[in-house]
């Protein structure tokens, strides 16, 4: 495998992994992305903290001259993409849902943030999946049942670990995944990250390298005529 790209540690706290970075790069451009947390707690703690950082990088007035992390730009992005009246009939929608509005996107949602997990109602799921297809919401984070059975593709696709559920992801379930990025027909290219320690770097290698078994279908019999199934 080649680099392609080295990031500068980054100059926003909490931010060791480059997530809200990588996360704000997509929004200043003015697309959406998605990241896989291995639980539902998960899920809420980092879109709250993504939502945060995007408040106190609005709020700021003035940046450092030397801006070598180009926060600026970034900055200068997100107010651009973010629709306000967008993101508040979002907010309505869900406060007239019969679950009501939930205290983490009450606070996530107004900054084009959210998290989808199986501890939402389907009615509430249902409003964040489409805001995402609209893209009022601009990042989603969420666990690995997103992955499958829901088309809401991205631009970037990040795997917040390789560990779930206390053993590396599966192959099928990584590349459900990482498949999110770039879906054929809705969009031109797509970006998929793993993020993992360093301990964990052989694992998360020999993931990303990992090819799919082969499908076979459970119809044929052993010799070679289709079988018939009555029901």
């Amino acid at each position: 495998m080649e680099v392609t790209r080295t990031l500068e540690p980054s100059s926003i706290r909490s931010d060791s992994d480059h997530v809200f970075q990588l996360c704000l790069e997509t929004i200043a451009d003015g697309n959406a992305i998605l990241v896989f947390c291995p639980t539902k707690a998960w899920c809420e703690r980092l879109a709250e903290t993504i939502a945060k950082e995007i408040y106190d990088l609005g709020k700021e007035k003035e940046l450092k001259l030397d801006d070598v992390h180009g926060l600026g730009r970034l900055r200068d992005g997100l107010r651009a993409n973010l629709d306000g009246d967008k993101l508040s009939e979002v907010l309505n929608h869900l406060a007239r849902s019969p679950a009501g509005l939930d205290k983490v996107l009450t606070k996530t949602v107004s900054f084009g943030v959210a998290f989808h997990h199986a501890g939402l109602t389907f009615d509430e799921r249902g409003i964040i999946e489409s805001a995402f297809r609209r893209g009022a919401i601009k990042v989603l984070t969420a666990t690995s049942t997103l992955s499958s059975g829901v088309n809401l593709p991205a631009r970037r696709v990040i795997v917040r670990t390789p560990i779930f559920y206390g053993k590396v992801l599966d192959t099928l379930t990584y590349n459900q995944m990482i498949g999110r990025a770039g879906r054929k027909g809705l969009d031109d290219e797509g970006e998929s990250i793993l993020i993992c320690k360093q301990s964990e770097y052989q694992r998360a290698l020999k993931l990303v390298k990992a090819q799919l078994k082969p499908v076979s279908s459970c119809l044929a019999s052993d010799s070679g005529k289709i079988g018939r199934a009555h029901v």
